[in-house]
């Protein structure tokens, strides 16, 4: 009966696992215009992970993201760049809020975007160029696909950062970009994921020649940025329909520099920037969290002032859909009472082989000072999950009977006391004496 209940149990979680995975949703909002089998690497990338794909038109009204406040989808995909009305569950207001409830956002654009999603993006801190100019590279771009203007640009992947791209996608071939560029603002939870080269500069292809200032250039011409909210959830924005499409991701590179590859890398690169955006990089979780009395290793209600004290943590990462450890060395801890008293690192410790998180930890000294404690670690990094794990923890002074019967520092009072007393006797007797 055990070892039936056991199996039912084991059937019962795989089960769930695959729903969860086959839940994966994912509404397409196109131009009516919009040629859908120029991107069908793009879409059979994101079948071939499990994912299932609706597409709707940008005037469409069905099906919506949300029936009776019950959200359908889990991901929206946006490529309707030069659409300017949307139905009422697409609004910004209706956008906000989807991202609010922790869905993922990818949005797709082009020179030819309209003010809405200009608009748009401006809320996320990214501000993209006017209508119709695009990013232009003299000394960067490709010379079999380009069409004179010079804004096919070849773009390494090398400077780009984890986990948003992995290393075999960074150790490979660039990436083909035609399209727009932004600017990147200062809102600390916005990241540029692919940047512009140094010689890159934003402007109307149209004019033979700069005759004002670019609206931004060189490497602060942002090609793919990121935003990644509060509640982890990610919106994307990349100025490229081209970036997607079968031509790109097929064609072989010919840079104006003399270099050359077989292939280009939009097709790992779209990989990697899809799986970052739909949550399936950059997951981190706690498993554990404990502090215990570093003498004995016990776990108490209440610790005393001075205690040593030990604090353990496991983390692990979700990696091709299993977790691994995450043994990253920028953790940190604080023993906080409305202001940190202690702010410590966290070092990595030795895990069991089999383990499938990290362990780190670290060893101090309770604060002379009692009171409720919040033990914090506050983990945020671009690109990951943020962890916030949080252990409130009780400091007491000692109990009447747990103070030391002799102090070392007042030996001099001791000494004191016993030479009064040992001056009265003697004087005493003395005088007895007489």
């Amino acid at each position: 009966m055990v070892r039936l209940s056991a199996l039912a149990a084991f059937c019962f979680a795989a089960a769930t696992q695959v729903a969860a995975q086959a839940a994966q949703r994912v509404v397409v909002v196109t131009d009516p215009a919009l040629v859908l089998d120029s991107y069908s690497a793009f879409w059979a990338s994101l079948t071939d992970r499990g994912y299932e794909l609706v597409f709707r038109s940008s005037t469409a009204a069905e099906p919506t993201l949300a029936e009776h406040d019950v959200l359908s989808f889990d991901h929206l995909v946006l490529f309707a760049p030069t659409s300017k009305s949307f139905p009422a569950d697409l609004s910004p207001q209706s956008l906000f809020s989807y991202v609010a409830r922790a869905r993922n956002l990818l949005v797709v654009v082009s020179p030819d975007l309209s003010e809405y999603w200009r608009d748009l993006a401006r809320e996320f801190d990214v501000e993209f160029d006017d209508r119709g100019n695009r990013v232009i590279d003299h000394f960067a771009y490709d010379t079999g696909l380009d069409d004179g203007t010079h804004s096919t640009l070849v773009v390494p992947l090398g400077a780009t950062a984890s986990p948003f791209v992995s290393a075999a996608t960074r150790a490979g071939p660039p990436v083909l970009y035609r399209g727009a560029g932004h600017e990147v603002g200062k809102q600390p939870l916005l990241s540029s994921i692919l940047r512009a080269g140094p010689t890159a500069y934003s402007y109307d292809v149209k004019d033979d020649a700069l005759t004002e200032d670019a609206f931004v250039s060189g490497t602060s011409v942002g090609l793919v940025s990121a935003m990644q909210a509060r509640n982890n959830a990610r919106v994307t924005f990349a100025g490229s329909l081209d970036l997607f499409s079968d031509a790109f991701a097929s064609a072989p590179v010919q840079s104006a520099d003399g270099s050359s590859f077989p292939a280009s890398g939009n097709t790992a690169f779209i990989k990697d920037l899809t799986s970052w955006t739909f949550q399936e990089t950059g997951i981190l979780r706690v498993s554990s969290a404990s502090l215990s009395r570093a003498i004995d290793g016990k776990s108490l209600p209440l610790y005393r002032v001075r205690d040593e004290l030990d604090y353990s943590i496991e983390v692990s990462t979700l990696s091709a859909g299993s977790w691994v450890p995450f043994p990253a060395s920028d953790f940190q801890f604080e023993f906080t009472m409305l202001d940190p008293h202690l702010r410590l690192p966290l070092t990595v410790r030795p895990s069991p082989a089999a383990s499938t998180s990290a362990l780190l930890g670290a060893r101090f000294r309770a604060p002379d000072r009692h009171g409720v404690f919040t033990l914090r670690v506050d983990y945020r990094r671009p690109g990951w999950t943020y962890l916030d794990e949080k252990l409130v923890v009780s400091v007491t002074p000692p109990r009447h009977d747990e103070y030391d019967r002799f102090i070392v520092g007042a030996w001099p009072y001791y000494a004191g006391a016993f030479s009064v007393s040992a001056a009265t006797l003697v004087f005493a007797v003395l005088w007895a004496l007489q």
